[in-house]
Formats: structure tokens, C-alpha cells, sequence
């Protein structure tokens, strides 16, 4: 017959019981010797009451024979009739004192011959006082002694006392004898009973013991083992088997473990496949991404190899996933990412074939960081061209047309590549490097590769110092605008100037817009930079305006941001209504890089400039891409010709034919044309030839700012072509420079 689960639990309680009455019985010893100490006590207490009650009974009895014998001896006052009752209760063993005294307390008799004491106080005078108010004797017990007063009376009258003392030492002798029988009778009592419950204890512990092995061999065991496994489950291990033979409940529970355990496992599998790979590519996120980058790391130190990290980004992507939709934009990222791990997996399985020359097989693992953002492991590289190999076979495989919901997509990708541990030892550090190589890849014109250089490190080093000090240039109001004068190679007057951004820098001082316009442009800082620079051209056009009395343009260049703005023309209607300036007064300059960008929504808002009538000039003509294009399609005034063709027209041919070809161009097409970057007077003779009409460059005047451009035009009648002193202009060597110079 098996014993179930509630049988055993049964066992179990019957052993509990067992171990109660083993505890329950050390509780009625602990019980019992209390109460002994207490019975031993207690007798104690009645028995010292009783002798003492016994003690002031004879005490008493003694005193009282005492007085009525001292009536006549003390009224008479036969003095040798009360030594003889004294002397004779002094005999007595237990009296150690006995006195006479008469009613004010003074002893006529202390029981010696000599009456020692004779006209002293008697000691204790509240028995002097008690006997007075009537009482008949009075007792104190003090010191271990038993004092007992008796008034000595004549009828009512009292004659005095006398005192007797007994000492209590032979009473407290017999209660110590008193205690310690009862003590040897008490532990003689516990003794037996400390015997008895340790023999039950013995019996019942060693019942304990073999029920408890029982009990551990067909209940403890089981349940041990399954703590066990619930402990491994807590730790992330669900592989776990229960091997549990029984017919009874914990049997039971043990095959649900078991099968708790397959499905935790399955599902742990799912979970860590969803955490760590993305859901749409099926390829290992960013988290895998970065553990299989550190194990890399790890077999890199330890084989001293060459390992690299790719970062791929897919150029054009944004473009594609606006126009088609997201959902042809996750087909396109699954094609994509296809085509990436195919690649590396061909690349792999073609040396391990012996198709391509290489000595070592090198690993490599893709993934997915997310967007449209894809990442390369490879390791075991020998050289670092090995690195550049796989990158250009996977550009080669994303250049290759997309066919996506029956459309066909082009894309490409730039990627960014750097080497452990030549560039970092950490997967922190890696992927900071391969994210400034990949966007140097594009700057490079996307669809390449670049490798990462420590400059890339000072470079972004320098942007964060410049970005995080443009923010205080605008609260310290540090910016400034300086002005170039545009003159009329006719007449050799200043009409008007270009009004060139400037950082007065509190510790660096002067500092041009080359080194934090594109800072502020990819920071966000730019909008704040174009309001405060159109506003201040606009005070100061109405400035100079009324200085000169006469009519005065100045130029600013806008921004790439301001070129798609739709609310560009509503602020520059309000600006010029508020400084009270004509349109034509502020001139505004693109590029046409900025164009290309978004020639859409730059020209509508274009249009809507010019309608306001503000002059609209191309600058850097020459320079774009598609400049016959740009005139025909947008609202244009005028060119300027970049300074690149200029600068060599009195040494090249070449360059005299082309900006005459570009003068007579715009002629034909009725626009203005305004020279850049005339710096000799060779150059400026050959545009009046050719009929230019204005010029701007270091032969007139560097930037200046307001304070000396005003004292500039003040002190010109105007200027007819001569060159302007060596302190208004610059060296041949400042000259070159001056080909930095990028305005706002």
C-alpha cells in the first residue's frame, strides 16, 4: 500500500507533535523549578512570620511581667530591688538590653550595677511618645533586634517603661537552616524530573531522527530537487530535467515542472531571437550587434589580427521611403539587407572554395543598427585593403536597381570603416570612428567607402567646442556685420556692398563664418543667425541711407534654410516696413548648391521675393552643376561670377575666354553681373573692356566693419579703378586667404 502525499504530511505532523512534547516537557521543568523556588520562598516568608510572631510573644510576655514587678520597686525607687528583676532578665540568651526609664524617657536603670546609663536618653523616642498617648507597650524591630516598650503604672498614673531588646540572631540562624533543607529537598526534586524528561527527550529525538530520514528519502528530496531547478529557472537556465519516478502527487508536479521547463526554454529561445535581431530584416540588432562585436574584439587581442568594423549607411533612402511609402521602404531595407549578407556570404564561400586568392578565411557578421544603418563585422583580416575589398563588393551589390512594387529604385550606399585595434580597442570607440568615417563618405559624394583617421576625432572635437561657444556668442551679442563695397566699374562709385557675417570671439578674436556657419547649420543655430543677420542689414541700409542721403543696397546671402522657408517673404515685407526701406535696397544671394537641394520649394518661395521686389543674385556662378538651368527656372537679377574665374584673367587665356563668354551671357539674358574676388587692376581693366558693371574684391576694400566702411565712403568722391592704399587693402598672401572667406 503507497503511502500518497497526505499520509506522508500526516508522518509528518506526528513528528511535530513528538518534538512539541519534548519541548512541552522542558517547559514543565523550567515550570516546576519556578514553582519550587517560589513554594521554597514562600515557606521560607511563613516560617520567619511565625518565629517572629513567637519571638514578640515571649518578647512580650517577658516585659509585661517585667513592668508589673518594677510597680512598687520603681514608685519607691528601691534601687537594688530593680537590679535584681534587670540582672535577672538579663540572663535570659536572647535579651541583650533592658532599661528603665521614667516618663520624660530618662533611664533611672539599665540592669548593671553601676547604672552606667543613669540620667541618659533612652534611644528610640517614639516609644517614649507611644506610652505617653496611652499606650500600653510599643516594638520595633531595627539592626536585626526586637526593642519591646512596657508602661509602668500606678492605676492610671504612669511611673515610666521599661525596654527590653532581644537580638534576632539565633531566629535567623534557624531560617537559614530552614532554607537550606527546603533547597536540597527542592533539587532533589528537579534532579529526578531532569532525569526523566531527558531520557523521553532521548527516546523522542531518536524517534525524530529515523522518522526524518523517512521523510527526507520520500518527501524532502523531492521537494530539494525541485528548489533546485526552480533556482536554475530564476538563473536563466530552462533546460532542466526533474527525474522524478513517482505515483503520487510530487510526481505529478515534477512532470509539470518538466513540462514548464520545454516551454520556458522554446519561449526564451523566441525572446532572446526577438532582443537581439531586428524583426523586419531578421538579421542581429544593435544589442547582438555589440555583443558580437566585443567577442570579436576578444579573438582579436587574442590572435593579434586585423579586425573591421563597416557602418553602412543606404544613401537616398529618405527620398524612396517618401515617395513610395514606408511599406516599399521595409521592402526595399529586407532587399537591401538581403543583398548585404549575401555578399559577405559569397565572399566567404568563395575562398573557402579557393576562387579568390587569400590566406586566411575572414569572418564576417552582419546586422542591422536600425533605419537604414547596417553594420559589418569582419575579422582575421590580413591587410587593411582587405577591409576596402568587401566594401566595394557591397556597394557594387546596392548600386544594382531595386525593383519595389513594380517600380524600379535606385539607390547606393557610403560606408564608413574602422580597424581594431590600429583605430580603438572598445565597441564604444569603434562605432564612434565608423560613424565619422561613414558620413566623411559622404561628404566624399556617397556611394564610397572612407577609413577613420584621428583628424576626423579633432574635427568633431572642434565642432562641439564651436557649438557649444555659438550659444553664448548669441547671448553676449558677439556677432557682428562687416561690409564689402560693390562698385560700378563705370563710374567707380560704391552703389551698394555685401554684408559678410563676423564672430568677434572673446579669446580667439576675429573669427570667419567658415569655421562656424556650417556648425550653426547643423545644430538648428542657423535660423536664430539668419533673423539676426537679415534685421541687422536692414537697420543698417536705413543707417547708411540717411548718412548719405542717397540710395544704398547691401546684399545677404541667404541660407539653405531660408531658401525653403515659406515664411522667408512674410518676414522680409515686415522687416522692410519697419526699418522703412525699399525692396530694392536688400539684395539676396544664393548658391546653386543650395538650390539643387529642394528647387521646388526654392522656387516657389523665390517667386514670392521677387514679387516683393527684392533683387534676387546666383552666386558663385560657374561653379554648379546645371547654371544655364538655374537662370531659366528661377526669378534671377543677376550673377556673380565666382572669384575662380577671376582670379587669373592677367595670366590665362583660358580664363579671359571664359568670363567673357559668362559676362556676354548674362547680357543676353538681361541680368546683372557683379564680378568676385578683383584684386589687381589688370584684372578690373579687362572687365571694364568687356563691359561688366560691377566689381567686389580686395582691390576696392576687404570687409570692413560699419563704423570704417562708413568712413570709407565718406572720405571717397568715388572710386575710378585706382587701388585703394596698402592699410584699406590686403597682402598677396592675405589675398589668397581671402578665397576662404564663406559668407552667411
Amino acid at each position: 500500500m503507497r503511502l500518497n502525499l497526505q499520509a506522508k504530511y500526516q508522518l509528518s505532523i506526528s513528528i511535530i507533535l513528538t518534538l512539541s512534547i519534548v519541548l512541552l516537557a522542558l517547559l514543565l521543568l523550567w515550570y516546576g523549578k519556578q514553582a519550587s523556588v517560589e513554594v521554597r520562598t514562600a515557606s521560607a516568608d511563613l516560617m520567619r512570620h511565625e518565629m517572629m510572631v513567637q519571638v514578640e510573644e515571649r518578647a512580650l510576655s517577658l516585659v509585661r511581667a517585667l513592668s508589673s514587678n518594677l510597680v512598687n520597686p520603681l514608685y519607691s525607687y528601691r534601687i537594688e530591688s530593680i537590679y535584681r528583676l534587670l540582672a535577672n532578665a538579663l540572663k535570659n540568651n536572647d535579651v541583650v538590653a533592658v532599661e528603665v526609664f521614667d516618663p520624660h524617657g530618662v533611664i533611672q536603670h539599665d540592669g548593671t550595677r553601676d547604672i552606667t546609663r543613669f540620667g541618659a536618653k533612652v534611644s528610640n523616642g517614639r516609644m517614649v511618645a507611644a506610652l505617653n498617648h496611652g499606650a500600653s507597650y510599643h516594638s520595633t524591630l531595627e539592626n536585626g533586634r526586637l526593642s519591646l516598650a512596657h508602661a509602668i503604672k500606678i492605676g492610671d498614673k504612669l511611673l515610666g517603661g521599661v525596654c527590653l531588646t532581644l537580638s534576632l540572631e539565633r531566629v535567623s540562624q534557624n531560617i537559614a537552616l530552614m532554607n537550606r533543607e527546603l533547597k536540597e529537598i527542592s533539587q532533589t526534586s528537579r534532579n529526578r524530573q531532569v532525569v526523566i524528561a531527558l531520557a523521553a527527550s532521548l527516546l523522542s529525538l531518536a524517534a525524530a531522527l529515523v522518522l526524518g530520514m523517512m521523510l527526507a528519502r520520500y518527501l524532502v528530496y523531492p521537494i530539494r530537487q525541485l528548489v533546485q531547478a526552480t533556482h536554475s529557472i530564476s538563473e536563466g537556465q530552462y533546460h532542466f530535467t526533474l527525474d522524478l519516478k513517482r505515483r503520487d502527487e510530487l510526481g505529478e508536479l515534477a512532470d509539470s515542472f518538466n513540462a514548464m521547463s520545454r516551454s520556458l526554454d522554446r519561449h526564451q529561445q523566441e525572446v532572446h531571437h526577438i532582443a537581439y535581431h531586428d524583426a523586419l530584416t531578421e538579421l542581429p540588432n544593435r544589442l547582438m550587434m555589440k555583443k558580437l562585436l566585443n567577442e570579436s574584439l576578444e579573438t582579436s587581442r587574442k590572435e593579434e589580427s586585423l579586425m573591421a568594423l563597416m557602418l553602412i549607411d543606404l544613401d537616398n533612402f529618405k527620398e524612396v521611403n517618401d515617395s513610395l511609402g514606408h511599406d516599399a521602404g521595409d521592402l526595399l531595407l529586407k532587399e537591401a539587407a538581403r543583398r548585404i549578407a549575401d555578399e559577405v556570404r559569397n565572399q566567404q564561400d568563395l575562398v573557402m572554395r579557393g576562387e579568390l586568392p587569400h590566406d586566411r578565411v575572414e569572418q564576417q557578421m552582419v546586422s542591422r543598427l536600425g533605419g537604414d544603418e547596417f553594420t559589418v563585422i569582419a575579422v582575421d583580416l590580413s591587410v587593411q585593403k582587405d577591409a576596402a575589398a568587401i566594401a566595394r563588393r557591397i556597394i557594387q551589390a546596392l548600386r544594382r536597381p531595386f525593383v519595389i512594387q513594380e517600380q524600379v529604385v535606385g539607390i547606393g550606399a557610403s560606408i564608413g570603416i574602422t580597424l581594431a585595434p590600429l583605430d580603438g580597442e572598445s565597441a564604444e570607440v569603434l562605432i564612434k570612428n565608423a560613424d565619422l568615417a561613414m558620413y566623411q563618405a559622404k561628404y566624399k559624394g556617397k556611394n564610397t567607402f572612407a577609413f577613420y583617421d584621428q583628424e576626423m576625432t579633432r574635427e568633431i572635437e572642434k565642432f562641439s567646442r564651436v557649438k557649444q561657444e555659438l550659444g553664448a556668442a548669441f547671448e553676449h551679442a558677439e556677432f557682428e556685420l562687416y561690409l564689402q563695397p560693390q562698385v560700378r566699374l563705370d563710374t567707380g562709385r560704391v552703389v551698394g556692398s555685401e554684408a559678410l557675417i563676423r564672430w568677434n570671439h572673446p579669446e580667439r578674436g576675429l573669427v570667419l563664418p567658415g569655421e562656424f556657419v556650417q556648425v550653426a547649420e547643423e545644430t538648428g543655430l542657423i535660423a536664430q543667425m539668419d533673423d539676426w543677420v537679415l534685421e541687422s542689414a536692414c537697420s543698417m541700409v536705413r543707417y547708411l541711407e540717411q548718412r548719405l542721403n542717397s540710395s544704398f543696397y547691401l546684399a545677404v546671402n541667404l541660407s539653405s534654410q531660408q531658401l525653403t522657408d515659406k515664411r522667408l517673404p512674410r518676414k522680409l515685407q515686415r522687416l522692410l516696413g519697419n526699418y522703412k526701406i525699399s525692396s530694392g535696397s536688400l539684395h539676396l544671394e544664393v548658391t546653386e548648391t543650395m538650390l539643387i537641394k529642394d528647387e521646388g520649394r526654392a522656387a516657389l518661395v523665390l517667386d514670392q521675393v521677387a514679387a516683393i521686389g527684392c533683387p534676387i543674385w546666383l552666386d558663385d556662378f560657374g561653379t554648379g552643376f546645371s547654371s544655364i538651368s538655374h537662370l531659366q527656372r528661377f526669378p534671377l537679377t543677376g550673377i556673380k561670377i565666382d572669384r575662380a574665374f577671376i582670379k587669373n584673367l592677367h595670366e590665362r587665356e583660358r580664363d579671359r575666354q571664359l568670363a567673357h563668354a559668362l559676362i556676354t551671357l548674362a547680357k543676353m539674358l538681361n541680368l546683372e553681373v557683379t564680378a568676385e574676388g578683383v584684386e589687381r587692376e589688370e584684372q578690373a581693366l579687362y572687365l571694364k573692356q568687356w563691359e561688366c558693371p560691377l566689381a567686389q574684391g580686395y582691390l576696392y576694400s576687404r570687409p570692413l566693419p560699419l563704423d570704417e566702411f562708413k568712413a570709407l565712403l565718406q572720405g571717397l568722391q568715388g572710386l575710378q579703378g585706382q587701388p585703394q592704399s596698402e592699410a584699406g587693402r590686403l597682402s598677396a598672401a592675405e589675398a589668397e586667404t581671402s578665397a576662404e572667406i564663406l559668407p552667411v
